[in-house]
């Protein structure tokens, strides 16, 4: 196994390094915008009170299904478009 020369190291943690930033705070920001709004809109509700949207509630709709679908538009932009490779 061939070691690597130290530029090529510090490039590759630092590319590393900006790519977990970038994971887990788009994580904690989902995690808490999700928590946010599902507690928000469905807890502590009457069940007469909470409305349906397409057989689901909305609070399911707008505090999990939507925010899932943008976490993957945004993982799949930031993987095509923004995320470097380290090979040089």
């Amino acid at each position: 196994m061939q070691k690597m020369p130290k530029e090529q190291v510090k490039s590759t943690y630092a590319l590393s390094l900006k790519e977990f930033k970038f994971a887990f705070s788009t994580t904690m920001i989902y995690i808490l915008l999700s928590c946010a709004i599902s507690y928000f809109l469905g807890y502590n509700k009457p069940v007469e009170e909470i409305t349906i949207i397409w057989g689901i509630p909305s609070w399911i709709l707008f505090g999990v299904v939507i925010p899932w679908v943008l976490m993957v538009l945004l993982t799949i932009v930031y993987g095509f478009f923004v995320m470097e490779g380290d090979e040089k």
